[in-house]
């Protein structure tokens, strides 16, 4: 795959988020995928404070939790952390729109990289650097029984987890993949 191009996988079975796929390289040491990746799986989440990437969650000594959620880990080399947070927010759009279009009677609202529906929670996501890249963390709640706080899941919704998944993977690359077309079919003003 060329360098500028986003190698995206969905794994099979359920794989448990602790935050340590947000290390630099985890693409690669844990799945063999060099460069830009985007990585989707199911499975428990559960971070303890002192692997939290957001320090204000830190500090207020919140956990994340949830006995199981769609996860996607997206590792970029090169972009700074602003358009990490930007490709996040972009996420949790995306996430929203196709909940929108799948949902009867109940609407999903993003605030910044949060879903909610009405006061329940729907998602976490964080964005942050490493050493050699930015990493984004965005996870949905599947079974959101075990969550700390008011949460919802794509259970208790009835959405089918693997469609809604795989779509989403494939709505994610094509944003991916038409943003970086963008920057090359403008011309310079001078």
């Amino acid at each position: 795959m060329p360098a500028q191009g986003l190698t995206a996988l969905l794994l099979k079975g359920e794989h448990a988020y602790d935050g340590s796929p947000l290390a630099s390289h985890w693409a690669y040491k844990a799945h063999g995928i060099q460069g830009d990746s985007l990585i989707g799986f199911t499975g428990a989440c559960h971070v303890d404070i002192p692997a939290l990437a957001d320090l204000e969650d830190a500090k207020a000594g919140a956990f994340i939790k949830s006995a199981r959620m769609l996860h996607y880990v997206l590792e970029l080399f090169g972009p700074s952390l602003e358009e990490a947070v930007a490709r996040q927010w972009l996420m949790a759009a995306t996430v929203a729109d196709e909940l929108n279009q799948r949902l009867k009677g109940k609407r999903v609202l993003r605030s910044g990289n949060d879903l909610y529906i009405g006061k329940k929670k729907l998602s976490v996501s964080i964005a942050a650097p490493t050493g050699a890249s930015v990493k984004v963390h965005f996870g949905m709640n599947i079974d959101a029984r075990t969550a700390p706080v008011a949460a919802i899941g794509l259970d208790e919704l009835k959405l089918p987890v693997l469609p809604l998944a795989k779509r989403l993977l494939e709505r994610f690359t094509q944003d991916h993949h038409s943003m970086r077309k963008a920057r090359t079919k403008v011309r310079l003003y001078t």
